[in-house]
């Protein structure tokens, strides 16, 4: 086992962890990465890890890549992650503004802070622009938000990613993100788990 991470580790090409950010570590690497399931290794204060990673996409403008942890194996102790952020959950769902390339996007998840989505062409980074969330419950309403873009990034399909932030939510709009959130998650939770649920998450 030990000299399969040996060889594992002297085949991955290194990349410098630089923050956790969106559900995506995001890490830059002198040598390109493909949008595909590939093996990297990160330095650590705690030793050498090596993990499978999924490429989501490249901003050529920080010189960056996003990517999510598939699986990770470490020589001595794990990559420590910041997970300060609210909690995330993989959510499709449609969002408009005529900020975005041809009018519409979608999410590949919301938390009560922000929204990560998809869309045709890059969005204007580290700006503010108006949003439209349509969420898939015909009892709630079109949500119309300010939202502060944090990043894009290209991904390998040719599509784009990006980071919003939610802006000076008004607290009807917070509560109504809140809920839904709380009431999918409870949802997702009795689907999957065999966890009791709380009658009143799913209302």
């Amino acid at each position: 086992m030990l000299a399969k991470l040996k060889t594992a580790l002297s085949f991955a090409p290194r990349v410098e962890f630089l923050h956790y950010e969106d559900g995506l570590l995001t890490v830059r690497c002198k040598k390109a990465l493909s949008f595909a399931r590939t093996s990297v290794k990160f330095e650590t204060s705690m030793g050498t890890v090596l993990a499978q990673v999924l490429v989501e996409s490249y901003d050529a403008a920080n010189d960056v890549y996003r990517v999510k942890v598939l699986e990770r194996t470490s020589s001595r102790n794990d990559i420590a992650v910041e997970r300060r952020e609210s909690l995330r959950m993989p959510k499709v769902l449609r969002v408009t503004s005529q900020y975005i390339p041809g009018f519409t996007g979608v999410t590949e998840d919301i938390s009560i802070t922000g929204v990560r989505i998809v869309t045709r062409g890059e969005l204007p980074v580290e700006r503010e622009i108006p949003l439209v969330l349509e969420l898939d419950d015909e009892l709630a309403p079109a949500i119309a938000l300010k939202v502060y873009v944090a990043w894009t990034a290209k991904k390998g399909d040719g599509m784009y990613q990006s980071g919003l932030r939610f802006v000076d939510l008004e607290g009807s709009s917070q509560q109504l993100i809140h809920k839904y959130v709380k009431s999918r998650q409870a949802i997702e939770k009795r689907l999957h788990t065999l966890e009791e649920v709380d009658p009143f998450e799913v209302m």
